[in-house]
């Protein structure tokens, strides 16, 4: 294993876990933000958090974690690369089973009680520490817009309260009768240089 310094990371000890879901409340500090926007190339994160609530399922080490996540980020428009604010406020969901424990068992070593309709296995655990802030960090970066934009823009990138913006979009529309041909143009430049 290796180790890498995670921007957000929350270690959770299940033996803490009993019959009853443990809740969980976790929030990330000003450091934590600033490292975990450079990662996901944001302007800034003003805000992270997540409430979850970490369950036992089936029969052996296998635990479920349930929750929201909420954020307030600020990203870059992809036309005009200006700061454009976004909220997150996702449903999460992620599993952790047995990965070679510290006595070198495999899940397959293991009475698991695994759901067969479930799309994704448990991420692996190594003794009874879990990671929940990493998850936390992945799932915003799926639930952010990949191409943000200002929603003052159009499809040409020019801003609908621009001064020009209406020249603009007029020079774009080939079905103009107003609109000079450019052939017609460079038919006159030719004339004119012989």
């Amino acid at each position: 294993m290796t180790d890498i310094k995670l921007e957000f990371s929350r270690l959770f000890d299940t033996g803490t876990v009993g019959r009853d879901p443990k809740k969980i409340v976790l929030e990330a500090n000003k450091e934590e933000c600033a490292a975990l926007a450079a990662r996901l190339d944001l302007i800034s994160i003003e805000s992270i958090s997540a409430s979850l609530r970490v369950a036992r399922t089936g029969r052996g080490p296998v635990f479920r974690v349930k929750g929201v996540l909420v954020a307030n980020v600020v990203q870059r428009c992809v036309a005009s690369l200006d700061p454009l604010v976004a909220h997150v406020d996702e449903q999460v969901e992620f599993r952790y089973g047995p990965g070679g424990g510290p006595a070198g068992k495999s899940a397959s070593d293991l009475d698991l009680s695994i759901e067969f309709d479930d799309q994704d296995p448990p991420e692996p655990m190594t003794g009874d520490l879990i990671e929940l802030g990493e998850p936390i960090a992945q799932f915003l970066s799926l639930a952010l817009d990949p191409y943000p934009q200002l929603p003052n823009l159009d499809k040409g990138g020019w801003s609908q309260d621009e001064p020009g913006s209406e020249a603009a979009n007029a020079a774009s529309d080939p079905n103009d009768p107003e609109r000079e041909n450019p052939f017609e143009i460079l038919a006159t430049l030719m004339d004119k240089k012989e």
